[in-house]
């Protein structure tokens, strides 16, 4: 006969649920530990990858706030050290266009140089006719040059000129000229050929009466110094030119202007320098266009060389309430 046996177990409630909570326990410490870690490894990494995109982002302001000097330090070999060298080669390349742009900007007027960074064309060689008023200033009067060349030394002479030609040069950017050129001791500057300015005379004439009472200025100061003093002739006249970038194709070239009426402005100047110095003389074709806003000193018949007949020429006294902001 098979005798069967009943086993019966019986284990704790308490100790199952101590178990159960050591377990869970264990668990939750294990997972608390995983995340830790977790947390730890992504902030590490975050902050891997987001340090030098905040730096990028500095130097995306410092470029957008004119500081082309701003470079970012990151010697990374990824796709972000990639990023940061195309940044400095930016940076340096931006820098390296400003300066150029600031010497260019000593060379050519306000005006100019925005026609040229908005178009590059304007670069070509070559010309268009416009109509533009011309300047030319002569330093001192053909009468003391002479004996001033005699007297004083070329380094001496250059810093006398200098002072007179940077007064000069301050007084046609701020009345909106373009600065032609320096030659020697003489200024040539245009209006009206580098941007669409319909009352550029009236600009130039302004301009030239602004020479005037600031080369007295300097003549005052310069005096108080014990320092040789001298008067600057002015000549402007109005008319037709050709204006355009000339000479070579591959080497040096310049924005000027040529015509008949270009000379002309050249020997108003030349001839007020002879007559005593410090007059500012228009041309009829200009006295014509400005002639509501100024008032004249002298109103005089000259002839020039080369020139049929005897021309009339008119001296500048002062600029009226009117000319002021017109």
């Amino acid at each position: 006969a098979t005798t069967r046996a009943t086993v019966y177990l019986m284990l704790s409630q308490g100790l199952v649920q101590r178990t159960v909570a050591r377990v869970v326990a264990v668990l939750i410490l294990v997972a608390a530990s995983v995340a830790l870690v977790g947390a730890i490894i992504a902030i590490g990494i975050a902050a891997f990858l987001t340090a030098p995109i905040r730096l990028l982002q500095q130097g995306v302001r410092a470029i957008a706030g004119g500081d082309f000097k701003s470079r970012i330090a990151i010697r990374r070999r990824d796709e972000l050290g990639d990023l940061t060298d195309a940044f400095n080669d930016m940076a340096k390349g931006l820098e390296e266009r400003e300066l150029m742009r600031g010497a260019f900007s000593t060379y050519v007027s306000k005006d100019l140089l925005a026609e040229i960074i908005k178009n590059p064309d304007a670069m070509k060689l070559g010309g268009s006719r416009k109509d533009g008023t011309v300047m030319f200033t002569f330093f001192g009067n053909h009468h003391e040059l002479p004996g001033l060349m005699a007297r004083l030394d070329p380094e001496a002479i250059v810093r006398i000129i200098n002072d007179y030609l940077e007064v000069q040069a301050r007084m046609i950017a701020e009345h909106r000229g373009h600065l032609d050129k320096f030659v020697g001791e003489e200024v040539m500057a245009v209006w009206g050929t580098t941007s669409d300015l319909a009352d550029h005379a009236l600009w130039a004439v302004r301009c030239a009466v602004a020479i005037r009472e600031a080369v007295k200025e300097l003549n005052v100061r310069r005096a108080r110094e014990a320092l040789m003093t001298t008067e600057i002739s002015i000549g402007i006249n109005t008319g037709s030119m050709v204006a355009g970038n000339m000479g070579s194709a591959d080497g040096k070239r310049d924005y000027t202007v040529i015509s008949s009426d270009v000379n002309y402005a050249a020997r108003l100047s030349g001839a007020g320098a002879t007559v005593h110095g410090g007059e500012i003389w228009l041309s009829e074709s200009t006295y014509q266009a400005v002639k509501a806003h100024i008032e004249v000193a002298d109103k005089r018949s000259v002839e020039f060389k080369g020139i049929p007949g005897a021309q009339t020429v008119y001296v500048v006294a002062r600029l009226k309430p009117s000319a002021v902001g017109v």
